[in-house]
């Protein structure tokens, strides 16, 4: 460890066995200011300070949703007078059992899939423990756990993808060992109903290297999908492995197939071409969720394990998702490219509309045949994203966004922003940094 790391006792980062070994996930906290290292408790007669809470969580687990947690359970801590310490996920139950007598803690949260079987009551040691996002089969309703809400994550990726005129659909995911993917693609599937001529999907190993022989039976599942199709992936890190796929077989995104992720994880996102669409979970509200069950769980003994829910805030729309009209539909064509140039200059439906010889009801119907929404729906849609784009700039202020993007005035596009991502433009920026 660094000499010139402050030891303070707010938030801790410490690995099972080596505490003097930073790691780069470590570091990006610690630079971001969400961490402090300290050093793990090695005298017996120590002053009695805040109350000690472990989180142990999994470097499998993404980096970025990790830290959106760590930042709503520091928020609940320092109401509480806690130190959160963050530890590595065990090897065994003696493990969890060894980090338990050695910190000695008021409680334990835990967000991982792979090691959640080391958790058990006698590994814990009866300590208070809550579980992120937790593979309910495991639990059996004895469990204190914090899970995403599948059906919410469903809705919204039926609805978005069904929008772009599609009929072929697909979901790709892990095996059942993680039944949170299993549980999006059902809710997925279920929500699509009627708007589906077809439906199929594809599982990888959970939390291991693909195989070769996984990787060439998805080339083969992938070169049958009817196109164009509307595809959804269990997180964006998958995004990893169907992008190289598609490009290998000469099938374009979106032009063949649309595709959207779950996390809205920029780490995976925006480095992809073209950069993919996602599902924005509150992972902030989760971690704080956590944080006060687990509070809830120390101070009542004899309180009932139960499980509370946090929802997607909406959609990150990106290039992965973007409209494209075919060429037999010329209308929709003209339309579709004249709001891509008028839209964030202010242009409406009835601005659109009287660039066409064609009637306004002919021109929303021969739109709605080719895209699957209206021509105010598309206006709203490349605003928005424009205004996304805006947003991710630090150095451009709020209060002129909405001029550069066609809204009337500053509290139209507030009010529409809150509407669509449930939390402001300010809370919005915040999390993609």
């Amino acid at each position: 460890m660094e000499n010139n790391i402050p030891y303070r006792a707010e938030i801790t980062f410490s690995y099972a066995k080596l505490y003097c070994t930073g790691s780069p996930f470590a570091k990006q906290l610690f630079l971001r200011g969400l961490i402090c290292y300290n050093h793990p408790p090695m005298e017996k007669n120590q002053p009695a300070a805040a109350q000690t809470v472990l989180f142990f969580h999994s470097q499998q687990r993404d980096r970025g949703p990790a830290e959106e947690k760590l930042r709503g359970i520091y928020r609940f801590a320092r109401a509480c007078n806690w130190k959160i310490t963050v530890l590595e996920a065990p090897k065994s139950p003696a493990e969890v059992r060894s980090q338990i007598k050695a910190w000695n803690p008021a409680g334990c949260i835990v967000d991982m899939n792979e090691s959640s079987r080391y958790f058990t009551s006698a590994s814990l040691c009866s300590t208070p423990t809550a579980f992120l996002d937790f593979d309910d089969r495991q639990s059996h309703g004895k469990t204190f756990r914090v899970n995403h809400n599948p059906d919410a994550i469903g809705t919204l990726a039926a609805n978005h993808l069904s929008s772009l005129g599609v009929k072929n659909f697909a979901f790709v995911g892990y095996t059942h060992e993680w039944s949170w993917s299993e549980a999006r693609m059902r809710s997925f599937r279920q929500h699509l109903g009627k708007n589906a001529d077809s439906f199929t999907s594809f599982d990888f190993p959970a939390g291991t290297v693909v195989p070769a022989g996984t990787r060439k039976r998805f080339m083969k599942w992938l070169s049958n999908l009817p196109l164009p199709c509307g595809m959804l992936l269990a997180d964006d890190g998958l995004g990893g492995v169907v992008y190289p796929a598609c490009a290998k077989i000469n099938i374009k995104i979106p032009d063949d197939i649309a595709i959207l992720g779950v996390d809205d994880n920029e780490r995976f996102c925006v480095n992809l071409n073209p950069p993919l669409s996602s599902i924005l979970l509150d992972f902030r509200q989760a971690g704080w969720m956590v944080a006060e069950l687990l509070h809830r769980a120390i101070h009542n003994p004899a309180l009932n394990p139960f499980v509370m829910t946090y929802n997607p805030l909406g959609i990150a729309p990106r290039k992965s998702t973007a409209l494209k009209i075919s060429k037999s539909n010329p209308i929709a064509e003209k339309a579709q490219k004249l709001i891509s140039e008028l839209a964030i200059s202010g242009a409406n439906a009835d601005a659109i509309a009287r660039h066409f010889s064609c009637s306004r009801r002919l021109l929303e119907i021969r739109f709605r045949e080719a895209t699957g929404i209206s021509l105010l729906d598309a206006i709203r849609n490349t605003r928005i994203e424009q205004v996304c784009r805006l947003l991710r700039d630090r150095n451009q202020a709020i209060g002129t966004i909405a001029s550069q993007c066609g809204y009337a005035s500053e509290s139209a596009l507030k009010t529409y922003f809150k509407k669509r991502f449930g939390m402001t433009m300010s809370q919005w920026r915040k999390r993609q940094h």
